[in-house]
């Protein structure tokens, strides 16, 4: 899936940023009551305007990519449990503020009616 938006900034001067992202995702279904996912995502915030921070003007850019694991479980028919890994890293231009790293760990009960 590709998507594109322009959103509101609160960073220096600019007064936007446009998003550009990228996700693929596949899913597989085993025999049995065993489910899979897998995903990869990558993202292009780029800022309006040119900023000096740190001593360095430019125009602010963060490339994010993301890598996702899943399984699932059917309990029922419309029940099942489900567990999650999804790790992301931005690199920025301004690489001493605005690099991060995030790991998230989910687990949940699902319920369709």
């Amino acid at each position: 899936m590709r998507s594109r938006s322009i959103s509101e900034s609160t960073f220096g001067n600019s007064r936007f940023y446009r998003a550009n992202r990228a996700d693929f995702d596949f899913s597989h279904k085993f025999p049995g009551k065993l489910s899979a996912t897998a995903g990869l995502g990558w993202g292009v915030d780029t800022y309006g305007n040119s900023v000096t921070t740190g001593g360095a003007t430019a125009t602010r850019r963060d490339d994010t990519y993301t890598v996702r694991l899943g399984t699932g479980y059917g309990l029922s028919d419309n029940m099942s449990l489900k567990a999650g890994y999804q790790y992301d890293q931005r690199f920025s231009i301004f690489s001493g503020q605005f690099n991060y790293r995030r790991t998230l760990l989910t687990a949940g009960l699902s319920a369709t009616f």
